[in-house]
C-alpha cells in the first residue's frame, strides 16, 4: 500500500547523463558572428612547422582539416600543449596592434 501511496514524498532520480569529459570543444568565432564547434575527442593532429610557414597552423580533424592562418600561433601551439582552448576569435586583419606581440592573432580560418 505504501508503494501507491501518491502523499509519500520518494526521491527523485537523476535523469541526466554524466557529463561526458570528451566532449570538449574548440569553437571558432568569425567578425560576421559565425561559429565553428569541433570536438577535441576528434582531433587527430596539430601541425606547425615554422620553418615551412610560421604563420599557418593545421588541426587534422576526423572529418574536417582546419587550417588557422595569423600572427605569433606559436603561442597558440603552447595552448594546445598545456590545456585545450576552448575559444578561438578570427580578427580583421586590419584590427592588429603591433604592440600586442604576447598574444596570438587568427587573422583567416580555411577549412577543407
Amino acid at each position: 500500500m505504501k508503494d501507491g501511496d501518491p502523499t509519500i514524498q520518494r526521491p527523485q532520480q537523476n535523469t541526466f547523463y554524466e557529463p561526458d569529459i570528451s566532449a570538449r570543444k574548440l569553437c571558432l568565432v568569425w567578425e560576421s558572428g559565425r561559429e565553428l564547434q569541433l570536438y577535441y575527442r576528434d582531433l587527430v593532429d596539430v601541425d606547425f612547422d615554422p620553418d615551412k610557414d610560421s604563420t599557418s597552423l593545421i588541426l587534422q580533424f576526423l572529418n574536417k582539416k582546419v587550417i588557422l592562418k595569423g600572427q605569433d600561433l606559436y603561442q597558440l601551439i603552447i595552448l594546445f600543449r598545456a590545456d585545450e582552448p576552448c575559444l578561438i576569435v578570427v580578427s580583421n586583419k586590419r584590427y592588429i596592434v603591433l604592440s600586442q606581440q604576447q598574444q596570438f592573432v587568427v587573422t583567416d580560418v580555411i577549412i577543407e
